[in-house]
Order: structure tokens, then sequence, then C-alpha cells
């Protein structure tokens, strides 16, 4: 099974955010009209200090088998800035926050410009494309955001999901 080296500007490709349903309801707020996400938690790491502007972005919204929304691919698009500590009540009033303590925390975000997807494409989808099928995605499920996508990887990613 492949590893994740340790990232460095030179071989990163781009990054998988994640959306967890139950703390967020992602499906729900595009459901009811989204088109854009402007902004997302991220862990701190060192991972968090190489997040830079023009970086590739896919946002994935993950769940178990037979949730009523498809896990998978949601949005592609940019960051659009680093990565910093939010402030303070930062998008606590959003209707979408599932776990309501999780918006009053102090926890890192970083700044978007992200596309939602006309229609979701489905993880059985994504992991079936063989350039795909080992990423750190799928090999680290539980990890934090962000999550590495090789350079590789990504020109796969963009090839089904567009630029």
């Amino acid at each position: 099974m492949a590893k994740t080296p340790r990232i460095t500007a030179d071989n990163l490709g781009g990054w998988v955010l994640r959306c967890n349903p139950d703390v967020y309801d992602l499906p729900g707020e595009v459901k009811n009209g989204a088109t854009k996400v402007w902004s997302w938690l991220v862990a701190k790491s060192y991972r968090t200090e190489l997040i830079d502007t023009g970086q590739r972005v896919v946002l994935w919204v993950g769940g178990p088998a037979g949730a009523a929304w498809t896990s998978g691919a949601w949005g592609v698009g940019y960051v659009t800035g680093r990565a910093d500590v939010r402030v303070a009540g930062f998008d606590e009033l959003s209707e979408y926050w599932v776990d309501e303590e999780r918006p009053t925390r102090l926890e890192w975000t970083v700044p978007l410009n992200v596309d939602i997807l006309p229609t979701p494409v489905p993880v059985q989808e994504i992991r079936a494309i063989p350039e795909l099928a080992c990423m750190e995605l799928f090999r680290a499920q539980q990890m934090s955001n962000p999550i590495y996508v090789s350079p590789e990887e990504m020109a796969a990613l963009e090839t089904r999901l567009g630029p």
C-alpha cells in the first residue's frame, strides 16, 4: 500500500477537504441552493502551514453506505489565502451546523473559492479510477483536514471533475 510522503510544495498536487454531515449539513445547504463554498475548517499541523493561494481543492462529503446523501466529491476549486485562526463566532449562526458547539470553538479555517458540482461524483466512481485507488483519503479515513493529494492524483481527479 502506498505511503504518504512528507508533504512539500514540490510534491503537492492539492488538497481534499472532507465534510462530515453529522457536524455540518453541507448536503442540506446545497439542496437549498448553495453553489459556492468560501471557507472550510482544517486541523493545525505542518500541513496547514503548506496551504497557500492557488492550490487546488476537492470538497468531499463522507458518510456510510445507504446515507441520504451521495458520499464523494461535491466541489472543486482553489485556496484563496493562508489558513488562519478563525474569528470568534465565525459562521455560528448558520442553520447547517449539526454539532451546535463546533462553530464556537477556536479552530483554523482556510479561505476558498469552491464551486459545488452540478451532481456529486460518488466515492465508488472515484475509487474505480486506477490512479486514485490508493489516495490518502481512502487509506487514512480518520485523517483530519487537509488531506494530501499528489500531482498525479489531482490530474486524475481533474480529468473526472473538471479543472
